[in-house]
């Protein structure tokens, strides 16, 4: 009974001690001048100390860094430098460099800065090294980390292991850091391949709050098209049957890509794919009844429903009503009498709560009794 007592206390302490959060630390430089004698850091300490590269001693200071397996993280990093210029370098496990950062003083002696970082789970480590050989800078850097919740994808940054999509899904993914030199090298992209069963007209659609780079290529690997943007944003093409991929390389918002300044820090994106509802066909535009119309039309696959859009004459703006999928006709009323009106018709597709438009028919013009 006594035993019982005993793991049961002992139980309850260990539960204790895995769930309570771990207290944020301070951890100073010091001897910490490789991979192997790098200082572990947890995702919410801090990171201090000098680097002096006077009488050219050469010094840079490494840190050691675990992302759990269990998910993705946002690291926010809160960094001040003091005289001097600080280099940032960010290694995988393997120590191939994944990322590149310069940090500068300013006029002021001191600079600030407040950055995202986003990790995939794994182990990485930070070089710290001034930005000339013969220089002293002091360095802050504070990590507040976190997870990153209710992702369908990770990063996948290669053809071969490319994560499919489907057509009329909308998934969140997280693009992780990368190397800033790989700028031309797209196998560092995030990449997804997907499957048109015929020619469409296909809509790329991405959604996220960060600047972005989105490359399309065939199924061999060739570029086909290209989107620069510096928050969402969407491109479409008409594509024949047959296998495509996607890359998409995520950025800091302050970044200004369309001018040539490229830092990838990742980021959490939504992406969907949509094959746009074919372009409708009226079949006829009739006014049998006193201020009515009736506009019939060929229903197109896949679609979600119609929009139709009338005008009257000598008026500059339309109005639209919407029809559902089952039917091929619609009856428009409370029109004026010996008024011309102009009609439209197009198919939509509804992805996510979101209405993705086909092109319009050619407009019908008719005169209502």
């Amino acid at each position: 009974m006594k035993n019982i007592f005993k793991f049961l206390i002992m139980f309850c302490l260990t539960l204790t001690f895995v769930t309570l959060p771990t207290k944020a630390a301070t951890i100073y430089d010091g001897n910490n001048h490789s991979y192997a004698t790098a200082k572990k850091v947890g995702l919410n300490d801090t990171m201090k100390g000098e680097l002096n590269h006077y009488k050219g001693d050469y010094e840079a200071d490494f840190y050691k860094i675990t992302v759990p397996s269990s998910s993705s993280y946002k690291i926010n990093m809160n960094v001040k430098v003091v005289n001097d210029y600080v280099d940032m370098y960010i290694y995988n496990s393997k120590g191939t460099c994944i990322g590149q950062y310069c940090f500068t003083v300013g006029d002021l002696g001191f600079q600030i800065y407040n950055q995202n970082f986003y990790f995939d789970p794994g182990v990485y480590y930070i070089k710290l090294d001034t930005f000339y050989y013969a220089s002293e800078a002091n360095y802050t850097i504070k990590l507040k980390s976190t997870r990153i919740n209710n992702v369908d994808y990770k990063s996948n940054t290669s053809f071969k292991k490319a994560t499919s999509l489907k057509l009329n899904k909308k998934v969140t993914a997280v693009s992780s850091i990368y190397n800033v030199n790989s700028y031309y090298n797209y196998n560092d992209d995030d990449i997804f391949k997907f499957y048109v069963p015929s020619q469409k007209k296909i809509k790329i659609d991405l959604s996220t709050s960060h600047g972005f780079h989105l490359a399309l290529y065939n199924s061999k690997g060739k570029w086909l098209d290209s989107l620069y943007k510096d928050k969402s944003g969407s491109l479409q093409k008409t594509l024949k049957r047959g296998t495509y991929y996607i890359g998409i390389d995520i950025n800091d918002p302050s970044t200004d890509i369309l001018n040539g300044e490229w830092n990838s820090f990742g980021g959490k994106y939504n992406i969907t794919l949509v094959d746009i509802p074919n372009k409708v066909t009226i079949s006829s535009v009739k006014s049998n009844a006193k201020k009515k119309i009736t506009v019939k039309y060929k229903k197109v696959t896949g679609a979600s429903g119609y929009q139709i859009a009338y005008q009257k004459s000598g008026s500059k703006s339309w109005k639209y009503t919407t029809v559902s999928s089952k039917s091929a006709s619609k009856t428009l009323t409370k029109l004026t009498s010996k008024k011309k009106y102009k009609v439209k018709v197009r198919a939509y597709k509804t992805v996510s709560g979101k209405k993705y438009y086909g092109t319009y028919s050619a407009t019908k013009t008719v005169k209502v009794k």
